[in-house]
């Protein structure tokens, strides 16, 4: 046997290792607003948010990743940059916690309003990006209260 011969071993099995990855790879995941809360403090506001990601493929997925804005009524309110790795078994569902920062002072107020009296109602967006295994799937989901 040639010395050679391991090493092109070792190649295809590298090569199929990564083709049978990329078969199994996840091709979609969905995700909804499950619940919104909001605490802090007056001059420091959080939104507090807690997604629900479901895994339609049959393998295990990893979330890498989220970057979100997020909408109330209509206006911008908080922004969301996530880095927590998070596994979705197979077929499975998952429920991933962020946290918001206000996106701009003319929104720290409306968000003091909410801390100081509650809030009684109000329509709830989420557009942004999730980064799934190495694959980046829009989000867009609503949520009312």
């Amino acid at each position: 046997m040639k010395k050679s011969t391991p090493i092109i071993l070792i190649v295809l099995a590298a090569a199929g290792y990564f083709i049978y990855r990329k078969l199994r790879a996840v091709k979609s995941v969905t995700a909804s607003i499950n619940s919104i809360s909001f605490g802090g403090k007056i001059l420091s506001p959080k939104v507090f948010i807690t997604l629900s990601i479901k895994n339609p493929s049959g393998s295990s997925a990893k979330i890498n990743s989220l970057v979100a804005s997020l909408f109330m009524n209509g206006k911008q309110i908080a922004n969301i940059s996530s880095l927590e790795s998070v596994i979705i078994a197979p077929n499975g569902e998952t429920f991933y916690k962020v946290t918001a920062t206000p996106s701009a002072m003319g929104i720290l107020s409306e968000l003091k309003d909410i801390l100081s009296n509650g809030i009684k109602s109000g329509n709830f967006n989420l557009t942004g990006s999730i980064n799934v295994d190495g694959n980046i799937f829009p989000v867009n989901t609503s949520y009312k209260i």
